[in-house]
């Protein structure tokens, strides 16, 4: 007789689900995705995530701010940002149009290109 001989049991690949991205992960790839040559409005930088988070929850009416954490104090600071002008004059105009919730503020005109390698990226 012929002992029997054993299969190796199949396993099927582990399926893992990608882990949704963070809010400023999202935030980091839709800047990434700029052209280095446009343009932003820099509306203010903070310490922490919560107040940036805050700052942007408590203007619901202005669509498309949002944050970025910097390389600056070991990526320990965030700033809010406005809108992807294609020059730095359409950035200005729009700099002295916003909305009277944001009144008080000086947006800083940045080009895209400058935030790009600001970018807080954990090794």
């Amino acid at each position: 007789t012929k002992p029997a001989v054993t299969k190796p049991a199949v396993t099927k690949p582990a399926v893992t689900k990608p882990v949704p991205l963070t809010r400023v992960q999202k935030n980091h790839n839709w800047i990434a995705a700029r052209k280095a040559g446009h343009y932003t409005l820099q509306l203010l930088g903070v310490s922490t995530e919560g107040s940036a988070s805050g700052y942007i929850a408590a203007r619901k009416e202005l669509k498309g701010l949002l944050f970025f954490q910097n390389k600056r104090n070991a990526g320990a600071w965030y700033s809010v940002i406005y809108g992807d002008y294609p020059s730095q004059l359409q950035a200005e105009q729009s700099a002295k149009n916003l909305p009277k919730s944001l009144a008080g503020l000086k947006p800083w005109v940045r080009p895209f290109e400058a935030i790009q390698t600001e970018v807080f990226v954990k090794k």
